[in-house]
């Protein structure tokens, strides 16, 4: 439905430019205006060549772009902004059909991204950090330049189609509202550079769903990306690229694990120590002396839900290691816990040749103690004054489960 302002629009374009077909689109077709908001509007007239005609126009912003039927016979993916909008009037359903071919090229989706075009993504978003943290007016547009292209790489890393701000930022606060808490914050007029760079590797963690895995791979990324899996969830070493991920589960979980957790390490909720920590745990595992799992949903593959650690691993003639775990308050109580150690259990006896498998846990402390029992560990008695947590020394109930059909061959 027309009203005045845009019936006098429209009678206007005819006359200038001979226009037969009008779509409006952008936030005047979706209903979301506001007073400021622009007339955005796609004309097609029989013949001539692409026009804009951009003004103001009884005070309001008017924005129109001006086609030919010949170049809107064979829309490609630059039109898709237009998706979405409203016939106002047309020519033999040429508006109609124009929004139809739309809808079908974004459904398809776009094409899948070429590994070199990622890495130089990636590449340019790491200069920008870089550049940015100096000081002076050139640094501090290279920041403003890197924090406007984030938005339309967080899009490309996940082959998605990109969407502007409007549409993009509304999308990820109903789809990832982590990512929008990161935007949120590093746009922010007194946002740190802290803020700017988490957001910016977050980002570059998002290449990870797209880019894929080559020869020329690091040995870590070569390795299958299900290690140990169950119906609901699967266990594998850390990247950098989940760094973001993994300081979320942390800091999100922090007052969880604050009653059964040691005192954490200096630096411990920076990316600086998880790059540290990363790289530790790829060396103990190529070596063998520990198995540091991250635990993530088959249903979001990027989100670190949970902790699965084998640790101070013993050979002969001990063969004995300590198992460590931890999961997301949401996922808490669900059973995945249970049905991830499981295999984890017969990975440490058959892959690693463990005997017996150590754990631990807090005197009162029955969540643990229930999901122990339910594995087959066995209680062999109290340590007192086990380990420092919140200050105060913590009694703790020590567990085995034995290999009984253990054979090293």
């Amino acid at each position: 439905m027309k009203n005045d302002f845009l019936a006098r629009v429209i009678a206007d374009l005819k006359e200038k430019y001979q226009c037969h077909t009008f779509i409006l689109y952008g936030s005047q077709a979706r209903g979301d205006a506001t007073e400021n908001s622009d007339w955005d509007i796609l004309a097609i007239r029989p013949v001539g060549e692409m026009f804009r005609d951009a003004r103001i126009v009884e005070g309001q912003y008017l924005d129109t772009w001006i086609y030919s039927e010949e170049k809107i016979s064979c829309p490609d993916e630059n039109f898709l902004h237009i998706r979405g909008g409203r016939v106002i009037e047309q020519k033999n359903r040429l508006g109609d059909e124009f929004i139809a071919k739309l809808e079908a090229i974004y459904k398809a989706g776009p094409k899948p991204s070429a590994d070199w075009d990622i890495e130089l993504r990636q590449s340019w978003i790491q200069k920008m950090i870089d550049r940015s943290q100096q000081e002076g007016i050139e640094a501090n547009y290279r920041r403003h330049w890197l924090l406007y292209q984030l938005l339309d790489d967080y899009f490309y890393f996940q082959n998605k189609w990109p969407m502007g701000p409007k549409l993009g930022f509304r999308w990820m606060k109903e789809n990832d509202l982590f990512s929008y808490q990161l935007f949120e914050r590093a746009l922010q007029p007194s946002a740190s550079f802290s803020d700017v760079n988490l957001l910016a590797q977050h980002v570059k963690a998002k290449s990870t769903t797209c880019k894929k895995q080559t020869p020329q791979s690091d040995e870590i990324a070569n390795k299958p990306q299900f290690l140990i899996q169950s119906e609901r969830s699967f266990l594998r070493l850390g990247t950098e690229a989940d760094v973001p991920e993994i300081l979320k589960y942390y800091i999100k979980n922090k007052d969880h694990f604050a009653s059964t957790d040691p005192p954490k390490p200096p630096g411990f909720y920076t990316e600086n120590f998880w790059h540290g920590k990363i790289k530790k745990a790829q060396e103990e595992y190529q070596s063998q002396k520990s198995f540091r799992f991250f635990m993530f949903s088959k249903v979001n593959q990027s989100e670190v839900i949970g902790v699965v650690n084998l640790t101070q691993i013993v050979q002969s003639p001990f063969y004995a290691c300590y198992l460590g775990y931890g999961i997301s308050r949401e996922y808490e109580g669900k059973g995945m816990m249970f049905e991830i150690l499981k295999p984890t259990i017969q990975y440490a006896f058959e892959k690693i040749k463990m005997h017996r498998i150590m754990a631990n846990h807090l005197t009162h402390n029955q969540r643990s103690a229930r999901l122990l029992k339910r594995l087959g560990f066995e209680v062999e008695g109290v340590a007192k004054k086990y380990l420092l947590i919140n200050g105060e020394w913590r009694d703790h109930v020590l567990n085995s489960l034995i290999y009984h059909d253990w054979n090293y061959a």
